[in-house]
This record gives structure tokens, sequence and C-alpha cells, in this order.
């Protein structure tokens, strides 16, 4: 049985996925098998996934309707034989020495994490680049690592999917899997599902999962008209998490900020995406009428977005819409 399972979720990529998977292949360590999830891509990514099938023994091609990406991603899961596994997005790449890293800190180690690095594409053109990653490696209690968020490790490298490596065992032993009917979401879901059932993580402070901005069908480019009850439902599972593993108070309050800058958030998404009147005033009326984010007094960001926060837990409707109308007209 190989090692490790890679698994990619593979749907209309046709112009970003040999360099996806050229990357998988090309890896210093070799025991794994890659697993190809074919959503039902209406160009030609599946047949390009079958050539690799045919050209390296360890790849494994599933071919099936389009559901979505949890459901290719949990297809992966319930074909994976590996000790352990790991995804991959299949517009985005990995470096050559990322399974290698990884295998090497797995000793009595629960979930596996490094950095990573976003890159903005204009036009062909590298417009940005971003790194997040941490100072120094380290192995810590889950309960630490939820401590830190914000304060030592970058939430993008927690909430992913990417940049780990779980333990098959603890995912296919407590049936997690990635909820289907969000697309937004379903993979923090899937952390805080499997970080309820370990102890122990290493936080690696090397940058081996390059994250490409310039798929113009990504999820993170897409609006979402009910991106407030996903941020609901994503992070009242991240509250009861914290109170489970008990952590301190500091990163009570930390957790606070942010839930209400997400909150916020929402409303910024709205207005960038729809000039729907209806739709505006309705997530504003949400973010106002939601009991945590009334009872927070933790304010941060720069002075606008502090302003607009107090506004915001002070339940002033008008001046909020006001702020937004004119940051949005």
């Amino acid at each position: 049985m190989p090692k490790i399972s890679v698994i990619v979720p593979v749907y209309n990529v046709e112009k970003y996925l040999n360099r996806c998977i050229d990357s998988i292949l090309n890896q210093s360590y070799s025991d794994f098998e890659l697993i190809l999830v074919d959503d039902g891509s209406p160009d030609n990514s599946g047949k390009i996934c079958d050539e690799y099938a045919q050209m390296d023994e360890r790849v494994r091609v599933i071919h099936k309707e389009n559901g979505g990406v949890s459901l290719a991603r949990n297809a992966g899961i319930n074909n994976a034989r590996g000790e352990y596994i790991t995804f991959i997005d299949s517009d985005d790449s990995i470096k050559g020495n990322f399974l290698e890293s990884a295998i090497a800190h797995m000793d009595n180690v629960d979930l596996y994490v490094s950095g990573l690095e976003m890159i903005t594409i204009n036009n062909g053109d590298i417009t940005k680049k971003d790194d997040y990653t941490i100072e120094e490696a380290k192995r810590l209690s889950i309960t630490e690592l939820y401590e830190n968020v914000n304060k030592t490790f970058p939430q993008i490298c927690i909430c992913g999917p990417w940049c780990k490596i779980y333990r098959t065992d603890i995912i296919k032993n407590n049936n997690i899997a990635f909820e289907k009917g969000i697309s937004l979401g379903e993979d923090t879901l899937f952390n805080l599902s499997y970080c309820e059932h370990i102890e122990k993580v290493y936080f690696d402070k090397g940058i081996y999962y390059t994250y490409y901005r310039e798929n113009e069908n990504s999820l993170f480019s897409k609006y979402h008209k009910d991106i407030y009850e996903i941020h609901i439902r994503v992070y009242d599972k991240w509250r009861e998490l914290i109170a489970k593993i008990g952590v301190n108070q500091e990163a009570k309050e930390s957790f606070e900020q942010t839930y209400v800058s997400l909150m916020i958030g929402c409303n910024h998404h709205v207005y960038k995406h729809t000039m729907d009147k209806n739709a505006r005033k309705e997530i504003i009326a949400n973010v106002i009428s939601n009991e945590y984010v009334k009872k927070c007094r933790f304010y941060n960001g720069g002075m606008m977005a502090k302003l607009v926060q107090r506004l915001v837990t002070h339940g002033r409707k008008g001046l909020v819409r006001l702020v937004f109308n004119i940051k949005y007209r």
C-alpha cells in the first residue's frame, strides 16, 4: 500500500491541470498514490487525467457525475489506500520536497501543516505574491494551535485543506467528510471536525504549497448569496471547538474579533458582487441582529474598520448602510 494518498478534485481545469499533476509526480518522495477525481468535467480535464494514468502507475482516476468539490474529495477519501491523506486543488501546485518534508515529521503527530504562498496572476503576469508561514517550526498541541491562530499561525494555513497531511484512520474511523451542498467553508468545517479528534500538530515553517489566484472559475472569486449563512455554520463550529479544547481567554477574545470582522466581511462581499438593494439591506440586517456580534466589544483594524465595527455592534443600521453605499457607489 502507498504511504500517502494525494487527492485532487478535478473540474474544468484543462488550462492548469498539467502544472498541478507534474508538481506531484515530480516529488522527491515517491511512495504515494495520486487519486484524480474527475467531477464530470465538460472540457478535456478527464482525458488529461486518463493520459497520466497510462503513463504512471501511481495515478488512479475516478470519473463521476458532477456533484461539487466536497463530493469529489469524499470520493477520493473513500478510495484512498494510504496511511496518510493530502489534498491539492487542481489549479495549484506543490514544491518538489513537500511530501518528503511532511512524512519526515509525522511520527507521533496527527496533523502536519506547512506554509503556503499565494500568487495573483492577471493577464499572464504575476502581480502579487504573499507568503504565509511562521518563523520557527513547532510541535504543539491542538489547544496551542487554536490559541495562536492569527497570532503566530496564519489563519489561511489553518482553514484550507491545502498544505496539510492528515491521518487516514482518524478520518475514516470518525466518518469525517466534506459537507455537500455548500461551496465555501466546507474545507474549514472538515478541518474543525478533524481537529476534534486529534492531539498533536507539527507546523512547518517551510513554504511548500502554491495557491494561484488566476482561475476565473475559482470559488474564491465567485459571489455567494448565502455567504452569511455559511459563515454562521463555520464559525459557530469553530466556537464549539475552542470551547471543547479549552483555549485561554486571550484566544477567546481574538476569536470574537475575527468573528465580527468576518460578519462585516459578509457586507463587503455582497456589496462588491451585487447591486441588488434587497440583498444589501438583508445582509446588513442579518449582521446587526447577530447576538454574538452585539456582544463583542473588541475592535481591531484601521480607523474605518473600527468605525464600521462600532456602528454594527451598536445596531446603527442606517449609518452602516450609508457607509457601504458610499464605499461601493
